[in-house]
């Protein structure tokens, strides 16, 4: 991780494209052009892969421009929410047949896995890459909350949450395709969302599709912004 007032990036060693690349840009319209450059020539040596975040703060206001303008195209964008924890409902409806519950075992944050993996249509090599980063620490002691909703013994959505400096932050929200628009995903996020509240916090955050928005609302959610993801992929040097 590299983090100065300018630019803060990350690179992983993986070629997973959401943990790689920059997520915070404070540069003068001058320098930005080759800090950009810069960036991209050390991400260029490493996995080669780029993504830029560009956020509603932003700098300069022309960012996604510059980026375009040095080989990079829009990947995605999504919404910035937060919610007040405690304005957050106090239960919510469980569908018939699901249990929830936190994951502490290693064969337990297998069966997360390959319920996000299914959730996202994760090919089977880019979750193979992925997993590296969660099976990095066991469940108990790892920053990482998981939340895994089963119905029966079958793993069928996922969410998580970790702490940082003024929120939680909400992530992994997923349900396999068979289970969609049943309400999983509301009830395991619900969860981890408890699990914040009791651990001290007032507010959470998430990055949302339009499609979860809906899910996000109802869990007393309001959009702050838009986040768009901008990539670059090339071969390594």
């Amino acid at each position: 991780m590299h983090e100065d007032p300018e630019v803060t990036w990350i690179s992983t060693g993986t070629p997973v494209r959401f943990y790689n690349g920059v997520i915070r840009t404070r540069l003068a319209p001058a320098e930005a052009d080759r800090v950009i450059e810069s960036v991209t020539a050390r991400f260029r040596d490493s996995t080669g892969v780029t993504a830029w975040w560009v956020m509603p703060n932003s700098r300069p206001a022309d960012l996604a421009e510059r980026l375009v303008a040095q080989g990079f195209v829009l990947l995605n964008h999504d919404l910035g929410m937060a919610a007040n924890l405690g304005a957050v409902p106090r239960t919510v409806p469980v569908p018939s047949g699901i249990t929830i519950e936190r994951v502490l075992t290693d064969a337990a944050l297998g069966d997360w896995i390959r319920a996000f993996g299914a959730g996202f249509g994760v090919p089977e090599t880019t979750l193979a890459a992925y997993a590296r980063l969660p099976r990095g620490m066991p469940p108990p002691e790892s920053l990482f909350r998981y939340y895994l909703a089963r119905a029966g013994a079958e793993p069928v959505g996922t969410a998580l949450w970790f702490p940082a400096k003024e929120a939680a932050v909400i992530d992994e929200i997923a349900t396999i395709p068979a289970m969609r628009g049943r309400g999983v995903a509301t009830a395991v996020t619900h969860a981890a969302l408890q699990d914040a509240h009791a651990d001290g916090y007032e507010t959470a955050v998430l990055v949302a599709s339009p499609a979860g928005a809906r899910v996000y609302r109802r869990l007393n959610f309001q959009s702050y912004g838009q986040r768009r993801i901008y990539l670059r992929t090339e071969p390594h040097a």
